[in-house]
């Protein structure tokens, strides 16, 4: 279940959509040509946010073992034939907030650090802008706040709405062929561009300026690697 679950949830919770491909586990180190080297990482598991922060072996030893813990407590709530439905539902909501907020303190050097919260905002999409921080940093007023939630909310009907007219809408695994994943793809784009669009009208324009900076040089995830199931290989 985790290796569904781990990193495809995290997409989905910043602002991607729900996918369930199956993701294959790394056990052969950080060089390997692998999709997700550490699955209870979130986005900090990927392998473009590895090769771009240039993690060192020392660091992604100390991601895994982070990482792992997370995956063996879901796992453990997953098989607890004790919980009920709703409780393993509350393991997984717990367990997606702790791989959104992996803790990196002690780990990523201050520019890692910085880039890496870059690339999250870049990878939230408009969902940034529900974030405390970005919320506090922006300075947004609370009508701004209930504008972008309204905003948001409504995205969220039209993914509901497109899944329902297409429930393999989102799917980044194989078994779909290169022109639905083409058509798929620039939906997805378009969705998330005319939301983005949506929500920077709702600020002024100190605060689009603040917010470019603090999402820095572009970050885009490349799916495909999902559909090819390895990433290229490392420069």
């Amino acid at each position: 279940m985790c290796r569904l679950v781990a990193f495809a949830v995290s997409l989905m919770a910043l602002g991607q959509f729900s996918e369930t491909t199956a993701l294959s586990q790394d056990r052969r180190g950080p060089g390997a040509d692998v999709i997700i080297w550490a699955q209870g990482a979130g986005l900090l598991g990927y392998w473009q946010v590895r090769d771009e922060l240039k993690l060192t072996a020392d660091q992604v030893a100390k991601i895994k073992i982070t990482s792992d813990k997370f995956v063996a407590d879901v796992q453990a709530a997953a098989k607890d034939p004790k919980l009920t439905p709703q409780e393993r539902r509350k393991a997984m909501a717990e367990f997606n907030q702790r791989t959104q907020n992996f803790p990196t303190r002690d780990i990523l050097t201050a520019e890692q650090a910085i880039r890496f919260r870059q690339m999250r905002l870049w990878a939230m999409d408009h969902r940034a802008f529900t974030e405390p921080d970005v919320i506090k940093e922006l300075k947004l007023t609370d009508a701004q706040v209930e504008t972008l939630k309204a905003i948001d909310n409504e995205f969220a009907n039209k993914v509901g709405e497109l899944l329902r007219q297409n429930p393999g809408f989102g799917r980044i695994g194989g078994g779909i062929s290169d022109e639905d994943a083409a058509k798929d793809k620039a939906l997805r784009a378009e969705l998330r561009a005319t939301t983005e669009n949506e929500c920077l009208a709702v600020l002024i324009d100190d605060q689009k300026a603040q917010f470019e900076k603090m999402r820095g040089p572009k970050f885009e995830i490349d799916m495909s690697a999902f559909r090819k199931r390895k990433p290229p290989a490392r420069q």
